[in-house]
């Protein structure tokens, strides 16, 4: 383990799982929508931290959709996870065996 307190880096965690060793916690990638983040907090999810709950209209091509955006809470900080949209997996897409260069 890498630091003062044994916290494992991401890489040692994902390294421990694929051995079939246990991690120090438990890998939780997740996504989570403005509007169950509302609902959450209507049904008492802490808003200490919040909250400025916005409509905004998404011009995202050729579509304008309402939506509600909750905006001043980090939700992946709080329940202490990932946000899978965030996360990048390198791809080697390279010639396998290798080319080697026999001049």
């Amino acid at each position: 383990m890498s630091n003062s307190f044994n916290m494992m880096t991401r890489r040692e965690r994902v390294k421990a799982v694929m051995d079939f060793k246990k991690p120090d916690v438990l890998l939780w990638c997740e996504r989570f929508y403005d509007e169950t983040l509302i609902k959450w907090l209507n049904e008492g999810l802490p808003a200490d931290k919040v909250l400025v709950i916005d409509w905004e209209v998404r011009v995202g091509g050729v579509s304008l959709l309402n939506w509600p955006i909750v905006k001043g809470f980090n939700p992946y900080s709080y329940f202490g996870c990932y946000n899978f949209l965030s996360l990048t997996v390198p791809l080697d897409l390279g010639p396998l065996p290798r080319y080697s260069r026999g001049f």
